[in-house]
């Protein structure tokens, strides 16, 4: 295998496996254990540099390879355009190169989208999370407040 194919099989199954998770409806007791098993991945590691969350070098690694994928892309299309004005160049493996790094492109590219979309979701479903709870604790609140009956209708025509 080589090093992208690894790159996809570590980068892409965390953030599509949570962000499934917590798109698909759920009890609330499932949405806290799926929520609690991913809070785990943003404690920071004492061993990782700068005390750094597994999320976070993962997030920071897609972005790493984003960035080399994009350069490595760029530069094969300026080869590919320089072959294609040599008489004897091999157009067909230039081709195949660049489409090889094109979609080594589009996958790094899935997989960053992949952790940023993991987080914005998770914090999204924290804030719901704490205001259910927050509801949970307090009933009564939030629910027509201000508004007693008869107020806001309009009056009968006899």
């Amino acid at each position: 295998m080589g090093a992208m194919a690894y790159f996809l099989w570590l980068q892409l199954p965390v953030p599509l496996f949570f962000t499934a998770m917590l798109s698909i409806p759920m009890p609330s007791i499932l949405q806290r254990l799926v929520l609690a098993a991913l809070d785990r991945l943003y404690v920071p590691v004492s061993a990782l540099p700068g005390r750094m969350s597994i999320i976070g070098v993962s997030t920071w690694a897609a972005l790493l390879v984003f960035i080399i994928e994009s350069v490595i892309t760029s530069r094969i299309a300026v080869k590919e355009h320089e072959c294609r004005l040599a008489p004897h160049c091999d157009h067909q493996l230039i081709r195949a190169n660049r489409w090889r790094e094109e979609r080594n492109f589009w996958i790094s590219c899935v997989a960053l989208v992949g952790w940023v979309l993991l987080y914005k979701l998770k914090t999204v479903m924290a804030q719901l999370q704490a205001q259910q709870t927050l509801q949970r604790e307090r009933p009564g609140q939030g629910q027509g407040q201000g508004q007693r009956q008869g107020q806001g209708q309009r009056p009968h025509a006899d």
